[in-house]
């Protein structure tokens, strides 16, 4: 297994009863890996991405319901 550690650094953490929740996309077509959390002045999240090898896109969201539905795109980026 190969693991992949993400690390989110924003000013402030999510409302009450909101979370932060990573997903990697492509072709139009989103994984979720999970919600983030809360680490020393940021958020992280760490994923096997040998399962998710060929996704390049990767998507933060603002999530209310932990219903495997992406709410809200916060920030977006891509791996090389």
């Amino acid at each position: 297994m190969s693991g992949v550690s993400i690390q989110l650094y924003v000013q402030n953490d999510p409302e009450a009863g909101f979370f932060y929740n990573a997903w990697l996309e492509k072709d139009g077509n989103v994984v979720s890996l999970g919600k983030l959390q809360a680490a020393k002045g940021g958020w992280l999240l760490e994923y096997d991405n040998i399962q998710y090898s060929d996704y390049k896109n990767i998507i933060i969201s603002l999530e209310k319901v932990n219903d495997n539905k992406l709410e809200k795109r916060i920030l977006e980026g891509s791996f090389n």
